[in-house]
């Protein structure tokens, strides 16, 4: 008995442009992050990346202490100090918060706009 041997024929399509791979590759990405729409959205998501915490609706005394580099007693002083946008020379270091029985929460809004307040480059002007 006689062997046959088979060859296989490989079917390859040409190279794709450039400009078309490029695309290809751009569409298998991940979906990328929509862009912080201020100065102090950017900086907690650093400090948040930093840390290794997800972005949350609104953080415990602890969690925003560790975010700022200070202690949680602190944090609570600032919360003490805050006082409503319509009060003239207001303590620029007061944080808002909630109170959930005890527990004192941070929303995240709060904390966006105490880094917008609390910049270096804008602390002088409030």
């Amino acid at each position: 008995m006689e062997e046959k041997h088979y060859t296989t024929r490989i079917h390859r399509e040409p190279p794709l442009p450039a400009a078309t791979a490029r695309d290809v590759a751009r569409a298998n990405a991940s979906p990328a992050r929509p862009e912080p729409a201020c100065h102090g959205e950017t900086e907690l998501a650093t400090r948040l990346a930093a840390h290794r915490m997800p972005a949350r609706h609104d953080y415990t005394t602890g969690e925003v202490a560790t975010l700022i580099g200070i202690c949680r007693e602190t944090v609570r002083q600032m919360i003490i100090r805050w006082e409503p946008p319509e009060v003239p020379n207001r303590d620029p270091s007061g944080l808002f918060a909630l109170r959930l029985g005890r527990k004192r929460r941070v929303p995240h809004r709060a904390l966006v706009a105490w880094f917008e307040r609390n910049s270096a480059y804008d602390r002088d002007m409030w």
